[in-house]
């Protein structure tokens, strides 16, 4: 404290002697280097990492105003503004406004309030990682702007880049590169400065047939790094793509440059929905016998799939898709029972449709379905079982026989008055609302 009262006798007749007004940007710095290094006693590094924090917070403009007029000053004080004005009072200061007061109330502060800020710069090694490290540390605990972790970071990186190197300091660079091992879409080799963390890029390599899990670095580590993570070491690094097979759940797949072709099915669901890409690659085509095995079962074909090849479905199948799809063309030419879901959320069934067999559509994407427009007279069990997405349903007059677990709970019907449906809706708990047959 001794220290301090001498310092700020001697910012006092600095202040005298040079107005501040008079300073420029590169005085300024001069002066807060040399009254942080001399005076406080840090190192050039704890140094580099405050001068970091102040050109964010003020470009070391003492007259600086931040946060709609509530922050002043070269740190930006707000809520502690006050103290900085009893400050400068009480230690002589011609005015609080000026770099002079400014700098002793931060000394005060680092010894004071924000001690324990102060402290940890005093043991912080005079190197690039001491400077990033007095950077990001300043910023998070004295600072602490809204999005304070990754500020400290940005200005941890100016305390090395550009404040380090200013006042002497060399770092050291270590080249990254990134190898996609067969697939595609790898990031640019890129650097690493000493003491800095390098963020992995975002975007990852393609595999056909396979997924990417993370990047090996190397180095001895079993550590995957994601896109978004930060690789710490002070090592150049050789990143390698780690990818697993493809998971295509119950549809057997063969791939190639143009996409994915589904080749098989192995598993035992009514209502059966073909995805529209795996692994970024889309699903375009469906081969011969694909579905050939299959009974009483609803396939739904995703607008991604353009080709069909002859016989890829038995003819126990029902096809669903978009209006003038390949699914339905498909459907037309083999005379197979074609379900309409536009934008895969309404279901509309026309023809000559009596029955819905059991779980028909169950887990079915849909959150319409509109069966109007068919002599439909009974809904078997679990027919629309599953279907998370489903809201409402819209039934002709003719339908004589619902089962109690047709449906998913929450639904509205909309029927006839008076129909079969309404009393139905009543028993379930079900919203009901009638609609006119014209």
């Amino acid at each position: 404290m001794r220290r301090l009262g001498i310092w700020a006798c001697i910012l006092l007749m600095l202040a005298l002697c040079v107005p501040c007004a008079a300073a420029d940007t590169a005085e300024n710095m001069q002066i807060v280097y040399t009254y942080i290094t001399q005076t406080l006693g840090y190192n050039r590094a704890a140094a580099c990492g405050i001068m970091s924090n102040i050109q964010y917070e003020s470009s070391f403009r003492p007259e600086a105003i931040g946060d709609s007029g509530a922050a002043y000053g070269i740190c930006q004080w707000n809520s502690r503004r006050q103290s900085l004005i009893n400050y400068c009072e009480r230690n002589g200061f011609s005015s609080w406004k000026d770099i002079y007061g400014q700098l002793g109330y931060m000394g005060y502060e680092l010894e004071n309030n924000k001690k324990k800020v102060g402290d940890y710069l005093k043991t912080l090694p005079d190197t690039p990682q001491g400077a990033y490290d007095a950077g990001w540390y300043f910023c998070v605990y004295f600072e602490i702007p809204v999005n304070r972790y990754q500020k400290g970071i940005k200005r941890g990186r100016t305390a090395v880049t550009k404040y380090f190197t200013m006042y002497g300091g060399t770092y050291e660079t270590y080249p990254l590169s990134f190898h996609a091992l067969g697939g595609t879409g790898a990031p640019a080799d890129m650097e690493k400065i000493e003491g800095v963390p390098a963020l992995i890029p975002e975007n990852v390599p393609a595999l056909v047939g396979y997924t990417f899990t993370g990047w090996s670095d190397r180095n001895g580590s079993d550590t995957l790094y994601q896109p978004g993570d930060y690789y710490e070491k002070d090592l150049p690094a050789a990143f390698l793509a780690m990818y697993e097979p493809l998971n295509t759940g119950d549809f057997l797949v063969s791939l190639d440059e143009s996409g994915c072709t589904i080749t098989g099915y192995t598993g035992s669901s009514s209502y059966i929905i073909i995805p529209s890409e795996y692994n970024l690659s889309p699903v375009v085509a469906i081969d011969y016998g694909a579905f050939a095995q299959l009974g009483s079962v609803t396939v739904f074909v995703p607008d991604s799939v353009t080709y069909i090849e002859e016989g890829a479905f038995a003819s126990s199948v029902t096809l669903s898709g978009s209006p003038g799809s390949a699914a339905e063309a498909y459907a037309k030419a083999h005379s197979l029972p074609f379900v309409h879901v536009r934008d895969g959320r309404t279901l509309t069934l026309s023809g000559q449709i009596k029955v819905i067999g059991e779980e028909a559509f169950s887990g079915a994407i849909f959150s319409e379905a509109d069966l109007r427009n068919c002599p439909l007279v009974r809904i078997e069990s679990r027919a629309f079982a599953g279907c998370a997405r489903l809201r409402e349903v819209r039934l002709p007059a003719s339908v004589s026989y619902i089962a109690p677990d047709a449906f998913p709970s929450g639904i509205t019907i909309y029927a006839p008055s008076g129909s079969y449906a309404q009393t139905y809706a009543a028993e379930r708990g079900f919203s009901f609302v009638p609609f006119t047959v014209n």
